[in-house]
Order: C-alpha cells, then sequence, then structure tokens
C-alpha cells in the first residue's frame, strides 16, 4: 500500500515537472519582444540563404572552366583551377562591393557631408552583368556535366563482333580446303611413280585441288560480305551516335537562358536580403543604445534613491549614545569618517577602471549587496540562473556597460 503511494507520488511529480517546463517554453516562445528580437531568426537564415546563392551562381559559371578543360585538354585541369579561383573572386568582390554599398546609404542618413556611393555602385552592376554572362555560357556544359545523354552504340563491340564472325567463317572455310588438299595429297601418294601422278588418278587429284581452290574463292567472297556490313553498321552506329548527341547538346543550349534567369533571380534575392540586412543591423544598434540608455536612466534614479537612504543612515549614526560607568563613559557607537581618506558609496551601475592588466568591473547588487564584478564573472552568474528569470536581463544590461 506504501509502496502504491509513493509511485502515485512520483508520477504526481513528474507530471508536475513536465507541466511547468512546458508552461516555460510557452511562455518564452509568446513572450513580448521587440522588432529585433522578432526578426534575429530571419536574420540568421538570410545570411545562410545568400552564402548559398553566392555558391549557386559560382555552380552555373563553373561551365565556363569546364568549356575551356574540353577544348584544351592538354592545360585544361590548370585552366580550370584558375577559372574556379577566379569564380569564387568574383562573388567575393561583388558581395564586397554590395555591402559597401549599403553600409554608405544607411552612413549618409546620418551625416551631413554625404559620400557618393557612385563607385561601388557601378562596380556591383558591373559584376552582376559578369556573373549573368558567366551564367549564360557556362549552364550548358554544367548540365551536360551532371545529366547524361542516352546510351552510345559501341563501335568497339560491333567491330568485335564481325571480326569473331570472319574468325569463324574463315576457320570454316580453310578447313573444307584443307580437307581437299589432303585428299588430293592423298591421292597423289597412293598414285604416285618417281614423284609424278599416275595418269589414271590425275583427274581425281586435280578436281580436289580444284575445290579447293574454289573454297578460297568462296572464303574470299563471304569475307567480302562481311566487311561490308561491319562498314554499314559502323556507319549506321556513328549516325545514331551523331544524333543522340545532337538532340543532347541542343537540350543542354536550352539551358542557357534558364541559367541566365537563375542567375538574376539569385542576383535579386541577395540584393534584397543583403538590403534588409543592413536595415535590421543599424535598427539592432538604435535598439542598443535605446537600451543602454534606458539602463543608465534607471541606475541613476536607483543611486540616487539609494543615496537618500544612505544619507539617513548616517544622520542616525551620529546619535552618541552614551553609557555611565563607574571610571568612565563609554561610547557605544559613533559612525565617523575613516581618516586619511574620502570615503566613496559604491552606486549600482558604476564602473570601476581597471589600472594595468586589471579588467574593468561593474557593481553589481549580488544578496543584496553591491559587488564589482569583471565580465566573466557576470557570464558566471547569468549562467548560473534558471531559464526566463528577469536577473538575466538585469546581469546582460549592466554586462553591456563594461562594453
Amino acid at each position: 500500500m506504501e509502496e502504491t503511494n509513493l509511485i502515485d507520488r512520483i508520477e504526481g511529480l513528474t507530471l508536475l515537472e513536465y507541466d511547468k517546463k512546458e508552461n516555460d517554453r510557452l511562455t518564452r516562445k509568446l513572450a513580448p519582444r521587440t522588432t529585433v528580437q522578432a526578426h534575429q531568426g530571419f536574420y540568421w537564415w538570410s545570411k545562410r540563404i545568400i552564402d548559398f546563392g553566392q555558391f549557386l551562381s559560382i555552380l552555373l559559371g563553373v561551365g565556363l572552366p569546364i568549356m575551356i578543360y574540353e577544348k584544351m585538354p592538354s592545360i585544361g585541369i590548370l585552366v580550370f583551377s584558375l577559372g574556379l579561383v577566379a569564380l569564387i573572386g568574383l562573388e567575393w568582390v561583388k558581395r564586397f562591393c554590395i555591402g559597401k554599398s549599403n553600409e554608405l546609404r544607411i552612413a549618409n542618413t546620418k551625416q551631413e557631408n554625404k559620400v557618393s556611393p557612385l563607385t561601388y555602385n557601378v562596380a556591383k552592376v558591373v559584376f552582376i552583368c559578369g556573373s549573368m554572362g558567366i551564367s549564360f555560357v557556362g549552364a550548358p556544359y554544367v548540365v551536360n556535366w551532371f545529366a547524361q545523354h542516352e546510351a552510345l552504340e559501341d563501335i568497339e563491340a560491333i567491330a568485335l563482333t564481325f571480326e569473331q564472325k570472319e574468325e569463324a567463317v574463315s576457320s570454316y572455310w580453310l578447313g573444307l580446303k584443307n580437307e581437299d588438299l589432303a585428299k588430293a595429297k592423298n591421292i597423289h601418294e597412293e598414285n604416285s611413280w618417281q614423284g609424278k601422278t599416275s595418269r589414271d588418278a590425275r583427274p581425281a587429284k586435280l578436281l580436289l585441288e580444284t575445290k579447293a581452290v574454289e573454297k578460297v574463292d568462296s572464303l574470299n567472297s563471304k569475307l567480302a560480305v562481311l566487311s561490308e556490313l561491319e562498314l554499314a553498321a559502323i556507319q549506321e552506329a556513328k549516325a545514331k551516335n551523331d544524333v543522340i548527341l545532337e538532340d543532347h547538346k541542343a537540350w543542354c543550349n536550352g539551358f542557357s537562358w534558364f541559367g541566365c534567369i537563375a542567375s538574376i533571380l539569385i542576383e535579386l534575392v541577395v540584393l534584397v536580403l543583403t538590403y534588409w540586412n543592413y536595415n535590421f543591423e543599424d535598427r539592432k544598434i538604435q535598439e542598443n543604445k535605446a537600451k543602454d540608455k534606458l539602463l543608465r536612466e534607471q541606475l541613476d534614479a536607483q543611486g540616487e534613491s539609494q543615496s537618500d537612504n544612505h544619507k539617513g543612515e548616517r544622520q542616525r549614526a551620529k546619535v552618541v549614545k552614551e553609557v555611565e560607568t563607574p571610571k568612565q563613559k563609554v561610547i557605544e557607537f559613533q559612525a565617523s569618517t575613516p581618516i586619511g581618506f574620502n570615503h566613496v558609496e559604491p552606486k549600482e551601475g558604476g564602473i570601476i577602471k581597471g589600472e594595468g592588466r586589471k579588467r574593468d568591473r561593474v557593481y553589481v547588487k549580488v544578496n543584496g549587496r553591491l559587488t564589482a564584478k569583471t565580465e566573466g564573472e557576470i557570464n558566471t552568474l547569468i549562467a548560473a540562473q534558471s531559464e526566463g528569470s528577469p536577473r538575466i536581463d538585469y546581469l546582460t544590461n549592466l554586462k553591456m556597460l563594461l562594453k
């Protein structure tokens, strides 16, 4: 019975713990947030999309080095390597010019002396047009690299097939010829005197020799027919292969405009996302400044309140309580300023500049007491907080004062 109650308690505690975690997760998910906080995820993904877009631009343009490699195979590897490096450099310079153009666009909104972004804008357009042209030329070769054409007729296999047929025909007819010659030789050996065939055996021997010659003629005739058939088969296979290759080439060339249009779309996506990213970064800076200003105002207000409290405490501490003893008057308590230096009351958010190798510190309230902490020590305090704790924002804002 006791074990059952214990199990029920454990299950109940587990259920409560799960509910609490789920509630914390939903609270964080639906918590109020600023514009920057709401779009931070999209900002991260937009940078990845820009990287992927530039990778696609390089992939579309890599067909140009492939074309040169096919036309100059002797130095193809060197040319292909140099072309690939040039494509990567083109994308890097293009991104640099787009970034600088947006930097000047935002900077000009904050300064009276405007800086013309014309140089970067012109360079940006030139590199984008170059990228589109390379994609137009290289797209068919890239498609041809990945998309295989139909299976071609194997010319060597056709030639080998006819060679085997010729060997078989030659073996057959030469075998018949050799049989006739062997029979003629036997007749001569059986019917010869002093190396001459007898008159009666000569017709049979001559007939066999004539048949042997006829079989050689038949063999030559068969070989001539097979040669003609082989030539016709090879020509037909070559013509079929040429048609397959021409159709595949025409199909690949149809992707030229596709590569150009894809390049235009990629460039538009990169331009729009880069424009948005720089606006987002500018907004982030403005929000951080507003947070810093608000934090300092709050800390100043807290400092004034604490200063008033300290003044009241010092005035109360000046009250002297004297206790009469037989020998002397004993002063129980009297607050006084230390001799030799001026005592400065610490203020929450106050900065202590580090000297030499010492780091700057800021006053943080820990367990009701103000303690000077470095940035690393504040990070340790943040890590010790539970998720969703408001103290995390408090510590983070104080840490920003050390930046």
